[in-house]
Order: structure tokens, then C-alpha cells, then sequence
């Protein structure tokens, strides 16, 4: 009996040891920065009108009435994400998509790009994005 015991006893030792593979697998760039990060800041620039919100979510006599969510998902490419930047102000929604932006890794930051065009830097948990057009800017923090 105390042979049959010390048997199981060192059989299950092995097979407590065994690897998993997924769990080594490593993440591509793609993985390392999706998740959803909320609104710290918002700024859109037009030649003739301009929003600038410094700090967010703005909460006035205990309700939210300005914040925001990008939300980066990871799609069959592990080179890159869809992003989508959803607002709400003051009870109305609205949100703007990026599909299949490009993130390469650039030493600790993860550079993110659309059509060759630099547009957000993903640097630890804080996501910073900056388009400028002709006549028209748009720029947001957000931090996961």
C-alpha cells in the first residue's frame, strides 16, 4: 500500500509540472495595448470653432455630464487594432472608428498608425492620439 501511495504521490508531481503553451505564447504588439481606456482630456480644433476639455470625465451636481472610452480591440492580425472613440456629452453619444490601425512597438511606447500616418502613442497605461488636418484637429489622452 505505501508503494501504491508513493507512486501516485510521484506521478502526480510530473504532471503537476507540465507546461501549458498558451500560457508562454507571446503577445503581438496588438495584444499589448488592447483594452479600453477612459477620457483623461479632449480637444477638437476647427478654423472656426473649438471644444477644449482639459480634464475629464466633468462631473457638475453629481452627474457625468462629459467622458469618454477608447476602446482598442485586437483583430486576426497581431500587428493590429480597431479603435473606437466613443463620447458622451451631456447625454448625447457619439462615436468614431479606426479600423485595422497599425501598432508597432518603438522601444517601451507602441506607436500606432493609419495609413502610413502616425495618429496615437500607446506609452505604459496612457494613450495619446493627435491628428491634425488642413482645418481641423483632433487630440485626446486616455488612460487604461
Amino acid at each position: 500500500m505505501k508503494k501504491l501511495l508513493l507512486i501516485l504521490l510521484i506521478s502526480t508531481s510530473f504532471s503537476a509540472c507540465k507546461k501549458d503553451a498558451d500560457a508562454v505564447a507571446p503577445k503581438g504588439p496588438a495584444g499589448e495595448v488592447a483594452g479600453s481606456y477612459e477620457l483623461t482630456s479632449f480637444r477638437y480644433q476647427t478654423k472656426d470653432d473649438e471644444l477644449v476639455i482639459p480634464t475629464l470625465p466633468v462631473v457638475q451636481q453629481g452627474r457625468t455630464t462629459y467622458s469618454g472610452v477608447v476602446e482598442l480591440t485586437e483583430t486576426d492580425d497581431p500587428n493590429q487594432v480597431n479603435m473606437v472613440l466613443s463620447l458622451d456629452f451631456d447625454g448625447q453619444a457619439e462615436s468614431l472608428d479606426f479600423e485595422a490601425v497599425e501598432v508597432k512597438k518603438s522601444g517601451s511606447r507602441y506607436n500606432l498608425s493609419l495609413d502610413g500616418t502616425q495618429i496615437a502613442t500607446v506609452n505604459g497605461n496612457k494613450l495619446s492620439f493627435d491628428v491634425k488636418a488642413t482645418d481641423a484637429r483632433l487630440a485626446f489622452t486616455a488612460t487604461r
